[in-house]
């Protein structure tokens, strides 16, 4: 198999990976809390823009890519931003990521708007280093005010498991890519492949933890402790 070939088959599964998100949120969807069901938006959103992608890339030779990547990446960003805002109780958080988000969009617009064309390596950072924050600072709260149960079957513990995962990941990528492209050149392929593999497993992940609905809801152990 050839280094595209490989990035084409894990761009294939990592929009299936996305698929699956948005089938797992349908079946358990009347079981679903505020932070699931945002989940779920962000499944949707991941699997629409990633057939534009493919439109762009197959129809229009992929000089469309970058573009839909870019506009994309504020909206990921927000959507997950969104279930942290329902995942967390605590007013002053909600408070903190609601105004972080209106400054990122201001500072998003004012910053790269007019470079939609063009890898922005930076603003990925960004949106990967504040997920990195908001997973970390979940487990904080989580760990500080254990609650009774096992919280592995919390949905929460798993999809921000999966964040923390493949964000602090992609993070390290984002700060290197400018070097990896140096490096791998002809080959860069291998840095998407790598990438599309890291969030299979991520979109794997967060499809357990929505799975987990099925049983916890039929318990006294509560979906939200933050």
């Amino acid at each position: 198999m050839s280094v595209n070939e490989l990035a084409y088959l894990s761009a294939y599964l990592q929009w299936a990976g996305s698929l699956l998100i948005v089938l797992v949120c349908l079946k358990y969807f009347k079981l679903l809390t505020n932070e699931l069901k945002a989940i779920g938006i962000y499944g949707l959103a991941s699997f629409f823009f990633q057939l534009l992608q493919f439109i762009g890339y197959f129809f229009f030779k992929g000089k469309s890519t970058n573009i839909v990547a870019n506009i994309y990446l504020p909206i990921e960003l927000l959507t997950l931003l969104s279930v942290y805002y329902f995942a967390f109780n605590r007013q002053m958080l909600k408070k903190a990521l609601f105004v972080f988000s209106v400054f990122y969009l201001i500072f998003y617009r004012s910053q790269y708007i007019s470079q939609l064309e063009t890898l922005n390596s930076t603003a990925e950072a960004i949106r990967d280093f504040t997920i990195i924050t908001c997973s970390i600072l979940y487990f904080f709260i989580l760990i500080r005010d254990l609650p009774e149960g096992n919280i592995t079957s919390l949905p929460m513990f798993w999809i921000n498991a999966a964040a923390l995962f493949f964000f602090s990941c992609t993070f390290m990528l984002s700060l290197s890519v400018t070097y990896i492209a140096e490096v791998l050149r002809e080959d860069f392929a291998i840095f998407w492949a790598v990438r599309n593999f890291l969030r299979v497993i991520f979109c794997l992940l967060i499809c357990f933890g929505i799975w987990q609905i099925r049983t916890t809801h039929k318990s006294k152990f509560p979906l939200n402790q933050l």
